[in-house]
């Protein structure tokens, strides 16, 4: 038997197999009575060869793979989902976050009077008033940005899964895991140390230096200002911006968003988070190219694992990841510093 050419006489034997076996598989196109048998023989083999190259398709190597497959279908074809969900739920949520968010402000001024003691020397109000408005501030705007981040991430699946099964008693839809999340942290830390060293002997001279204090006081100071990058810097980062950029897209093509949307989310919200440490670095060095890398660079690698932990993991992830850096880079590096 052959077909006419060396790829078709190549799939022969599978041919001949398939007919003796009575491959059920194949279906034949109906051939009426009143045709000849000549015409009945290329029907039945181009059905048998085609059964033949479908049976020859690679295939996905593992239940992974077909998962990819499959979840790149679904991100591709399936439209986005209305959410059906009531606000109340989220209202709840995003009052909690503007709470401990307004805690962790106040929390910060102790840190930010030892980085800035000139610009906390000429305040025009006394200290606790400013730490009361900073506080009032914090809870009003954290609160609406956490509740706006909570109901777009419910159409492109981010959110905070902790808080609405411990608060709304939700399903648990991302499995946490707080030492992956530590882990993360630290690391990005350790990163951000070992890349400072080598960039930090290029930094002018310090225009302002941060008031000098014993290991203790800045180990102290260092810790508290951790709840709010931890916290309120997460919220802003992750919740509302990260979550805001990826429902955009969604919103605009009607459609699930893909795993590079997500990506694309993650590393601008990573970029944006550096470029808005850059006022503080400006007050220290003054701006020049060695400043702007510096600090775009650092914060931006530790932005890229926190982006990530909060699309896999979820908000809460991200904060112990974000917190873990903080306590490595504002806790235990002065202490090993004022050590040294």
């Amino acid at each position: 038997m052959a077909f006419g050419d060396g790829d078709d006489a190549e799939r022969e034997p599978c041919l001949r197999r398939s007919a003796n076996r009575g491959d059920r598989a194949l279906t034949f196109p109906r051939i009426l009575p009143s045709q000849p048998q000549a015409a009945r023989r290329p029907a039945r083999l181009a059905a048998a060869r085609g059964a033949c190259y479908a049976s020859r398709r690679p295939r996905a190597e593992s239940a992974g793979d077909a998962g990819v497959q499959e979840g790149a279908r679904m991100t591709a074809t399936t439209p986005l989902p209305v959410s059906t969900a009531p606000w109340k739920p989220d209202l709840k949520i995003a009052v909690l976050l503007g709470v401990v968010s307004a805690l962790a402000v106040a929390a910060l001024i102790p840190y930010l009077v030892q980085l800035m003691p000139d610009k906390f020397a000429k305040l025009p109000v006394p200290l606790p008033v400013l730490v009361v408005a900073q506080s009032l501030q914090a809870l009003v705007l954290m609160g609406l940005t956490s509740l706006a981040g909570l109901r777009m991430g419910r159409r492109v699946g981010l959110g905070a899964p902790l808080l609405q099964r411990w608060i709304n008693h939700e399903p648990l839809v991302l499995a946490p895991r707080p030492l992956q999340a530590i882990l993360l942290g630290v690391a990005a830390a350790l990163g951000v140390v070992a890349l400072s060293a080598g960039i930090d002997p290029f930094l002018p001279p310090m225009l302002h230096p941060p008031a000098k204090s014993g290991a203790g006081e800045s180990a102290l100071n260092g810790f508290l200002a951790s709840f709010y990058g931890g916290i309120a810097e997460e919220l802003q980062l992750r919740l509302f911006l990260m979550t805001l950029m990826v429902w955009l897209v969604a919103v605009l093509r009607k459609a699930r968003p893909s795993p590079r949307v997500y990506g694309i989310a993650i590393a601008m919200a990573a970029l944006l988070f550096g470029v808005g440490h850059l006022p503080a670095a400006h007050h220290v060095w003054g701006l020049d190219a060695v400043v702007v890398v510096r600090t775009v660079l650092l914060n931006s690698i530790a932005g890229l694992a926190f982006g990530w932990l909060y699309w896999k993991r979820g908000l809460e992830m991200a904060i112990l990841a974000h917190f873990s850096a903080d306590i490595v880079l504002h806790v235990l590096a002065p202490l090993v510093a004022k050590a040294a």
